[in-house]
This record gives structure tokens, sequence and C-alpha cells, in this order.
């Protein structure tokens, strides 16, 4: 249970990471909003997913 608890929180940083990679690479101009929203969106969840991780990992 704990190993399929940490690999989830993994995949949502993950997530988020390539949220933000993808919106960093994006070539439209007029797509500024776009790369906003998954800026945005990628930060949240990079920063949920770490949360998470340092509580269920180092705080146990």
């Amino acid at each position: 249970m704990r190993l399929s608890t940490i690999l989830i929180i993994l995949l949502l940083c993950l997530f988020g990471l390539l949220m933000i990679i993808s919106a960093y690479n994006m070539r439209e101009r007029s797509s500024f909003i776009m790369k906003l929203i998954l800026m945005i969106i990628g930060i949240f969840c990079l920063f949920v997913g770490s949360y998470l991780l340092v509580r269920v990992v180092l705080l146990g």
C-alpha cells in the first residue's frame, strides 16, 4: 500500500513537470493564455506532489 501511494504521488510530480515543459516549448505566439494555464496547473501539480511526497515519506 505504501509503495503504490508513493508511486502515485511521484506520477503527480512527473505530470506537473511535463506540463511545465510542454508550456515552455509551445511555439505559437497566440497561445499565451494556454501557456499560462499549463504553467499554473503544472506548478500546482508539482507543489502538491512535492508536499504530499514530503508528508508521506519524511513525516510518515
